[in-house]
């Protein structure tokens, strides 16, 4: 696990990108206590350790970027599995998704 501020580092050594912001969610470890919930809700080992950091030190972290103007991604840059994924996309995006508001 990473920090928001090794993310931005991370990003910004690559060269490819412009960090527009790298933080961490106020929120973000109650919205992944109700993902964990809902995708895999037997997983109790997780789900509490999650909840008893109350965000603490395990949360998600926000990291947005802008490619820059004429950087150009490698073919290494795009695992198997992520391109396959991409490939999918607009399969996944038109599946009903999960309300996690409760």
């Amino acid at each position: 696990m990473h920090s928001a501020a090794w993310w931005r580092k991370h990003w910004e050594r690559t060269g490819l990108v412009d960090i527009e912001s790298a933080d961490t969610m106020a929120d973000g470890w109650q919205l992944w206590t109700k993902w964990h919930n809902h995708i895999a809700p037997d997983n109790k080992a997780e789900i509490e350790a999650i909840e008893n950091d109350a965000g603490r030190h395990i949360c998600y972290i926000r990291a947005t970027a802008r490619r820059k103007a004429g950087a150009e991604l490698a073919e290494y840059c795009w695992p198997d599995t992520l391109k396959a994924m991409l490939k999918d996309f607009k399969h996944i995006t038109e599946q009903p998704q999960p309300d996690l508001s409760s």
